[in-house]
């Protein structure tokens, strides 16, 4: 009898055990949806030292703007979560840290200008025992001479992923700043694009 009440009694400590892992294992993506961070960016890209100020080339953002024809991050039983902030001043701004970590300043009058698009923006969650998000980025950069005479072009993608027992607004945040990070280290990493920008006078 004892041993019959024993195993019954085990039983019911594994179904509490699994109950409380399924509830752990939880999307929690809620409204006000949290703006990205770009401040990653100096982590990902490399710095020159003590650039020369001689060969020093200078650039200005001509216009930096969210592009996409859905602007929203994330749906969810048919909501859409979007974010109500400019993008497109916090990408100019993080494209800026990064040109700098390369040895390049910025100038309103140029001579090198820039035009940034984001593309795409966005993320999605797989559940399962652990939950997943992946998150994707584009943006799109073009390259103007003074009379703005387009001589270089290209799209930067980034793509991040996380995974977690809870996905919530924290975890969201997290996965979609490293995708536009990345995608903005793999066009400053451009050496066609560098080069198109110091060739500029």
């Amino acid at each position: 009898m004892f041993n019959k009440f024993l195993k019954i009694f085990e039983c019911f400590l594994v179904c509490v055990f699994f109950v409380l892992l399924l509830s752990s294992c939880s999307v929690s993506i809620e409204k006000p949806f949290p703006i990205p961070m770009l401040t990653s960016v100096k982590d990902l890209t490399s710095e020159i030292e003590n650039p020369n100020p001689v060969s020093i080339n200078t650039y200005a953002v001509k216009e930096s703007v969210d592009g996409r024809s859905d602007k929203a991050f994330f749906k969810q039983n048919g909501e859409a979560f979007e974010v109500d902030a400019e993008l497109g001043p916090m990408v100019r701004e993080a494209f800026e840290i990064a040109l700098s970590r390369q040895g390049f300043q910025f100038s309103p009058k140029g001579p090198a200008v820039f035009s940034l698009t984001i593309k795409k923006w966005s993320f999605e969650i797989t559940k399962g025992f652990v939950n997943g998000a992946i998150a994707e980025a584009e943006l799109g950069i073009e390259l103007f001479t003074p009379s703005l005479k387009r001589t270089y072009q290209g799209v930067y993608s980034g793509r991040s992923e996380v995974s977690s027992f809870v996905m919530d607004n924290n975890k969201a945040k997290e996965v979609l700043s490293l995708a536009m990070a990345h995608a903005i280290t793999q066009a400053v990493e451009d050496k066609g694009l560098m080069l198109a920008v110091a060739s500029i006078r």
